[in-house]
């Protein structure tokens, strides 16, 4: 956060709530509350004022994938709030690698690779090596961030192809019409 920040000046929020019954809605009958900034009620923090105004602010999200000549797949995430970045390390997110290809029908369908050694996790990124699954049949790799069953990023990074989108022969010219 940055540290220029100065307390806002909005009239919001209750403290002092009692209910009667399992209401919802503080102003009916059965509650009482006070509104904040009213005669002899507390004036929230600065902190506490800090933490309403953000809670709506979301993270910025930046997912990219990386792909080496030896098949390492590195899938970075990137999240950004207030000038803070997230560990993600510290965060229990996990990781699907996987590449894209044609069925027999020309559809595109997706596959997770399942690696025998589980990807490794830094700071800001996600590494796997990928080489077993190198094969002329995928078009593309993707990568997939999760927090539990919630997908916060994705990337897919495509191979290079000539405009057809197929696959060049050897000793053709990607370059021709």
């Amino acid at each position: 956060p940055s540290k220029n920040m100065t307390p806002l000046e909005l009239d919001y929020g209750w403290i002092n709530v009692q209910c009667d019954e399992d209401d919802t809605l503080i102003t009916s009958k059965s509650c009482s509350a006070d509104r904040y900034n009213t005669a002899n009620t507390a004036v929230c923090s600065s902190d506490e004022q800090l933490a309403v105004k953000c809670f709506d602010k979301k993270w910025a999200l930046e997912t990219t994938l990386s792909i080496n000549n030896n098949g390492k797949m590195t899938c970075a995430v990137k999240m950004v709030k207030d000038d803070e970045v997230l560990n993600i390390k510290k965060r229990g997110f996990s990781v699907v690698f996987g590449g894209s290809f044609l069925d027999d029908l020309n559809e595109e369908r997706q596959k997770a690779f399942d690696f025998e050694v589980k990807p490794k996790v830094t700071k800001k990124s996600f590494k796997a090596k990928a080489s077993d699954f190198m094969d002329d049949m995928y078009f593309g790799y993707w990568c997939e961030v999760s927090s539990g069953e919630t997908k916060i990023g994705y990337a897919f990074k495509a191979k290079a192809f000539d405009r057809d989108c197929t696959k060049p022969e050897d000793g053709e010219d990607n370059n021709s019409n």
